[in-house]
């Protein structure tokens, strides 16, 4: 995965996705709050099992919801470049 120029290496899908939310994060929290992005991708202080079924953090205090499958995760990701603007700056090659 190649992000903003950066090419990042990682093994698992759900791994990349995490990954472009912390950078998302920290590029511009606000947006987690202002737009859906937050309650799509299930941001939570909460960490526990009862609020998110697999949390994984995003940053020091916030949490994400990853038990997605594939597609949900890509239509998330779709969604979260979307409302930043960054349509253009993810490129995802696929393994044969």
């Amino acid at each position: 995965m190649v992000f903003c120029d950066e090419k990042i290496e990682k093994t698992a899908f759900t791994e990349y996705y995490v990954e472009l939310f912390k950078r998302l994060f920290e590029l511009q929290p606000e947006t987690f709050f202002t737009t859906d992005m937050g309650t799509k991708i299930k941001l939570s202080k909460n960490e526990e099992k009862s609020v998110l079924r697999r949390p994984v953090p995003i940053s020091d205090t916030y949490f994400v919801e990853a038990s997605y499958s594939a597609k949900d995760l890509f239509d998330r990701i779709k969604h979260a470049l979307t409302i930043f603007d960054l349509e253009d700056e993810l490129l995802i090659k696929y393994a044969k």
